[in-house]
């Protein structure tokens, strides 16, 4: 006990005073020229640089406070005025700079502790200024300052910032164990101890902070003694690593390197060869995965026996990588500057470090891209030199070529890289065999062709016998004659169909032939078909007229009549709507706006049935009226644009210029284009998917005089995303939907008579129309018009 009270009193009273701030100068002193001595020999060694800023700015600091205390040693009354706050707040700047120097950066933001730094520097200055114009007064009243308030947050304030040091600290697995915890640690005793102070053991008549003073003398000297190791480990990992005494190592590892061709063999060698001749505690070897740009595997150790690790990067993740390629040369990530986040994310990834300042080396061959050379300094060490980046760059374009030459063996060993003449004789042997394929799938062709041309043939016979009994028909009993034309005139249809399905299959079956080359076999012989199944309509007109002439007079008239009352009720409507007989309420409008609705699908309906009925019997009449494809096309798009537009859906469009124009009504292609576009449209549904194309091909086909006939035709496409036609429904499509004892079709947005008025002008004026379907994604609506030698179409008078 009395030992303590010596050591207290030489803490607190002269000359013990003066004795302990000179021997805490210079151990400031001491700590201040080791670290800026190791600062000076490397420039990017971010610890000695913090040790030294620190140890200069608390040698200023308690410098301030023993000349201020010399200055007033002499009044008693103005030193208890002035010292008290002053040596306290000397104390906690103390304390905050010597928690800067010990702890390392933080990974994702190193500059995070140089500005909390700043911050608590700003925050001990302003609680002084505050605390000095406050304690003179108090001192005037003979109050002890370490019983004051003003001891207290200091202490408080001391007492936090070491534990959280301490706490920072433990969380380096490095650090938790060296003797930058125990500097902290004895200054969070001291601080603790001073802030409870027993009473019964020391005295408390003094203004002195004796146990933070002890403190100081202990924690100083062992400061000293931690920046003296650090530069001894620093000048140990340079002796070990500097090229000048590792030339003949160097020297064997090069032979061993290029010795083996296999890539897997000569990457230790290379790694042992780098850390031989370049000061760096990682080196990592990354080459790109064969085939691809985008991944690189990476091996590496950690030290000289260890065991290989390996690491799948992709350089999407590393912008730096990718960097390195595109210039061609070398990128740094700098712990405390550019690229120190992705440095400290690369260092997670790897499971590594953290280590200081990286480089990242591009592995070239000429202009290929081999992989990269990944170099890491100590943590101590935050830039390269010009020398070693020099260095590094001879050595990536030496590691590039033995990689590059190791890769080639490898490929030749698997056979990849064969010699020209065998390249030749395989390619020779490909083509001759791709022409023997040709020349089987041409002859099964034309055997499909022939049959198909016969099945034309038995077709057109077919429809000529047809005509025949007709007339035979006539002179007999009408309802047999009825009844046998019925007959004949489903034989006849089913031969055309089987005749049509014969051409599909002769161009999708076995050879996987594209949609296109059944479109052209189908117009290579639809003038054939067509001249039958002009026969068969009108046939089947003749017989129309015989069975129901009259009913359908009679409803074309009735269709006619409930035009005025449909329209008398949507002019009364709008009448209302526009308010222009009064005020109408929200309730009301909603009413009108389904009656306006259904009278305007109601009038759609009269307009189709009154079309049916006037298409429903064919017959053909010179075509004296000429349509522009395009026209149609960019009419029917504006009549539905506000529908498009309403329903969100997206419009292609794609029409050749100077297409043929056809020798077809206008306002008959106008209706067959808005009645395509606007099924699709109904059936796509809200942002949906919407095409329309239109195309003039030709080919050339062996004619009867053995000269070539050219067939030309136009192509009109109208596609949706409707999910498709289930295909039971397929022969339901171009049907009337208004059948009540018949749901409506999934996938088709024609819920009245469009599609069957549609098809019946297409066919009227010689054309064909079908659909492909494929279920989940839509429809395809084609038409084909085939134009003859002189301009009309085929089939049409």
């Amino acid at each position: 006990m009395a030992l303590l009270q010596q050591i207290i009193q030489l803490l607190t009273e002269p000359p013990g005073t003066v004795v302990f701030h000179l021997v805490t100068l210079f151990a400031l002193q001491a700590i201040f020229a080791l670290a800026l001595g190791q600062w000076r020999n490397n420039r990017s060694n971010r610890q000695a640089g913090q040790t030294a800023v620190s140890a200069a700015v608390i040698f200023l600091a308690r410098l301030v406070l023993m000349l201020v205390g010399l200055v007033v040693s002499s009044d008693p009354d103005r030193a208890t005025a002035v010292l008290p706050p002053l040596e306290q707040a000397v104390h906690a700047l103390t304390a905050v700079f010597l928690i800067w120097a010990l702890l390392p950066p933080y990974k994702k933001y190193p500059r995070l502790n140089t500005l909390l730094l700043i911050f608590t520097t700003i925050l001990i200055g302003t609680i002084y200024l505050f605390f000095a114009q406050d304690w003179p007064a108090q001192a005037a009243l003979n109050t002890v300052y370490n019983a004051s308030a003003q001891a207290s947050v200091w202490g408080i304030f001391q007492i936090a910032m070491l534990s959280i040091g301490i706490i920072l600290l433990m969380t380096s697995a490095e650090l938790r164990n060296s003797l930058h915890v125990v500097i902290l640690a004895i200054l969070l005793i001291a601080s603790l101890v001073h802030f409870w102070n027993f009473p019964e053991i020391i005295p408390t008549q003094t203004n002195i902070a004796y146990w933070i003073r002890l403190g100081h003398l202990i924690a100083f000297p062992l400061w000293a003694v931690l920046t003296y190791q650090y530069g001894l480990s620093i000048r140990s990992r340079q002796g070990n690593w500097a090229p000048t005494h590792n030339l003949i190592p160097a020297l064997n590892l090069f032979t061993q390197v290029i010795q083996s061709l296999q890539q897997d063999d000569i990457l230790p060698y290379i790694i042992r060869l780098v850390r031989q001749m370049v000061n760096v505690v990682f080196v990592g070897v990354g080459v790109l995965e064969e085939g691809s740009e985008q991944t690189i595997y990476v091996s590496s150790y950690l030290s000289e026996n260890a065991t290989p690790h390996n690491w799948r990067l992709d350089l999407v993740d590393w912008p730096s990588f990718r960097l390195a390629f595109e210039q061609e040369r070398g990128v740094e990530l700098l712990p405390n500057g550019l690229g120190a986040r992705q440095l400290y994310d690369l260092y997670d990834e790897l499971q590594s470090g953290p280590f200081g300042a990286m480089l990242v080396q591009p592995l070239l061959a000429g202009k290929k891209r081999i992989g990269l050379l990944l170099l890491a300094k100590d943590k101590h060490e935050a830039e390269w030199s010009n020398q070693e980046r020099t260095l590094i760059a001879t050595i990536g374009i030496y590691v590039g070529q033995v990689l590059a030459h190791s890769q080639a063996y490898a490929a030749a060993q698997r056979g990849d890289t064969p010699l020209a003449t065998v390249a030749q004789q395989q390619q020779l042997n490909t083509l001759t065999t791709e022409r023997d394929k040709l020349r089987a799938e041409l002859d099964r062709l034309r055997s499909q062709l022939l049959q198909s041309e016969a099945k034309a043939a038995q077709t057109r016979q077919q429809a000529y016998s047809l005509a025949a009994t007709l007339e035979e028909m006539e002179r007999e009993d009408r309802n047999e004659k009825i009844q046998a034309l019925e007959t004949e005139i489903t034989t006849l249809r089913q031969s055309l169909e089987q005749a049509e399905e014969t051409l599909a299959i002769a161009a999708a079956s076995d050879g996987g032939l594209s949609p296109e080359w059944v479109m052209v076999t189908i117009t290579r012989y639809s003038a054939q078909l067509e001249e039958a199944q002009a026969l068969i309509q009108s046939l089947e007109g003749k017989l129309a007229r015989r069975e129901r002439g009259p009913v359908d007079e009679v409803v074309m008239l009735l269709a006619e009549e409930l035009r005025t009352p449909i329209t008398s009720i949507s002019g009364y409507t709008d009448l209302m709507l526009n308010e222009a007989v009064g005020n109408v309420s929200t309730q009301q409008r909603e009413f009108l706006q389904r009656v306006r609705a259904n009278s305007e699908r109601i009038g759609t309906l009269l307009d189709q049935i009154i079309q049916l009925m006037r298409v429903a019997e064919p017959a053909p009449l010179p075509q004296v009226e000429q349509a522009d494809v395009r026209t149609a096309v960019e009419t029917a798009v504006s009549s539905l644009i506000t529908q498009i537009r309403d329903s969100q859906l997206r419009l292609d469009l794609h029409v050749d210029d100077n297409l043929p124009q056809l020798p077809i009504s206008p306002h008959a292609l106008h209706q067959i284009v808005a009645n395509l576009l606007d099924n699709a449209c109904r059936s796509s549904g809200k942002s949906g998917h919407v095409g329309i194309r239109a195309e003039a091909n030709a080919i050339y086909t062996p004619g009867s005089n053995g000269h070539q006939e050219k067939l030309e035709f136009i192509h009109l496409e109208v596609s949706d995303s409707g999910g498709g036609i289930p295909v039971a429904d397929l022969s339901r499509a171009f049907m009337p939907q208004q059948h009540s004892h018949e749901p409506l079709i999934s996938g088709l947005g024609d819920t009245g008579a469009g599609l069957a008025v549609t098809q019946s002008l297409i066919e009227n004026n010689g054309g064909r129309i079908w659909v492909d379907t494929e279920p989940g994604v839509g429809s395809t609506f084609s038409v084909l018009f085939p134009l003859s030698a002189n301009g009309h179409l085929n089939g049409s008078a």
